[in-house]
């Protein structure tokens, strides 16, 4: 079955909570391949829960009812998703240096390093 880009901030959102579940089976192969796709990404949006910052890369918020299993199927591409992300979002993708110490904190709290991409965000709070 073929992706469907997202077209509405609730596609994101749910999204969002899947990989947040993800992120709760601690010790799973699933918490450990999402753990993977926020250490991998270049493009993301976040949103703040309790006041942290959480990162969600676009590759796979970018499709509608995104799974782990479904994106080691077909990880799909940036240069699709983005340009949907950024109209449902209503925000451009750029780079932010607020938004990137965030990032590498978040990355640590997950137990994670970071690669040395150029990242950019979509600097909206998503609730």
């Amino acid at each position: 079955m073929p992706k469907v880009l997202v077209t509405t901030k609730e596609q994101i959102i749910n999204n969002m909570n899947t990989i947040d579940s993800y992120l709760n089976a601690t010790g799973t192969t699933n918490c450990s391949d999402a753990k993977d796709l926020i250490k991998r990404g270049r493009s993301f949006a976040y949103r703040i829960i309790e006041g942290e910052y959480h990162f969600y890369p676009s590759r796979f918020i970018g499709y509608i009812n995104e799974t782990i299993t479904s994106h080691k199927a077909d990880m799909g591409d940036g240069k699709k998703t983005n340009p949907a992300i950024t109209k449902a979002l209503k925000t451009k993708l750029e780079k932010n240096e607020v938004l990137e110490k965030e990032y590498l904190k978040y990355l640590s709290k997950l137990g994670l390093g970071s690669y040395e991409f150029k990242r950019r965000y979509w600097d909206i709070n998503v609730k």
